[in-house]
């Protein structure tokens, strides 16, 4: 069933079930907050979410800011992936994965920021929504990790992801991508999609740089961090 866990989003889902010893809505991934409804707020809270993880850019936040009531909850831990878009944006060739494996090499210290946030917020009790615009690429690459460093089999990863698309469908355009002005038509189709290769591709860079834990230990992360992911158990 592809129905998203609250009413007023699109691509709201339970990552938590997949982990090893997860508990129900203590880890969930989502699109945007914006129209959240009252009754998914008390959900929200109802579920102990305590920490919500905003991988939006500012410019985004401002354009569908998540409701009041839950600010107090948020952390902003933007990853910003417009110099690739600006310098690509007329690139024809370009392929979706391509954006994964620069946010693998870029955007490193977020992800590991995310990772250490979601750990220390669960290791308190207190359950994670972690959020970009769509749910898709950033989101999706952050779930990815998590899944990984806790041994969850690569073809539930993938298809962890690909449901995405069924949850999409439908959804205004602008609600998927968010890109520069000047934009190549087929550029624009590569960002609004959401296929297997995309994800196999950071799959595949993952085991190039000796897996998802060993790729947050080279970016950073605190052991500590890494390894309650690996036993997971929240």
């Amino acid at each position: 069933m592809n129905a998203s866990l609250l009413q007023g989003t699109r691509n709201t889902r339970d990552l938590g079930v997949l982990l090893p010893g997860g508990k129900p809505c203590r880890l969930l991934r989502s699109d945007h907050l914006a129209a959240l409804t009252d009754a998914d707020i008390r959900l929200l809270q109802d579920w102990g979410i305590g920490c919500i993880l905003d991988l939006r850019r500012p410019d985004e936040q401002l354009r569908q800011p998540t409701p009041a009531a839950l600010q107090n909850a948020v952390v902003p831990v933007p990853i910003d992936n417009t110099p690739l878009f600006t310098v690509r944006r007329m690139d024809p060739t370009f392929r979706l994965g391509e954006l994964y494996l620069h946010m693998l090499h870029v955007q490193g210290p977020r992800f590991v920021r995310a990772v250490h946030l979601a750990a220390d917020s669960l290791r308190r009790g207190q359950g994670v929504l972690f959020h970009c615009s769509a749910g898709k690429d950033r989101t999706g690459l952050l779930a990815a990790l998590l899944l990984l460093c806790a041994g969850v089999p690569r073809a539930e990863v993938i298809g962890d992801y690909l449901r995405t698309k069924d949850m999409l469908a439908g959804a205004p355009e602008l609600d998927v991508a968010t890109i520069p002005p000047n934009t190549a038509p087929d550029f624009y189709k590569a960002l609004l999609g959401c296929e297997a290769e995309a994800m196999e591709r950071a799959l595949d860079e993952w085991d190039k740089l000796g897996g998802a834990a060993r790729w947050l230990e080279n970016a950073g992360a605190d052991p500590a961090d890494i390894a309650f992911w690996s036993f997971q158990n929240t």
